[in-house]
C-alpha cells in the first residue's frame, strides 16, 4: 500500500509544477508623477512602468506604455 502512495505522489509532482509554471506573472503599471532614471540629468514626468513579475518590462511616457 505504501508503494502504491509513493507511485500517485510521484506521478502527480510534475503535473502540479507544470500547472503552476504556466500560470504567466502578473503585470502591473506604475504612474509615476516623477522619475530619476539614473541616465539623463532632469526629472521625467508622467512617467509609467509596466512590470511582469519582478521585471520591469517598458519605461517610458504614461500614455505610451
Amino acid at each position: 500500500m505504501r508503494r502504491v502512495v509513493i507511485a500517485v505522489l510521484v506521478a502527480l509532482f510534475p503535473a502540479a509544477l507544470g500547472a503552476q509554471a504556466a500560470a504567466p506573472p502578473p503585470q502591473v503599471l506604475i504612474k509615476a508623477g516623477r522619475l530619476i532614471d539614473g541616465r539623463a540629468n532632469q526629472v521625467q514626468a508622467n512617467v509609467g512602468m509596466l512590470t511582469e513579475g519582478a521585471r520591469i518590462k517598458a519605461v517610458g511616457p504614461l500614455a505610451q506604455v
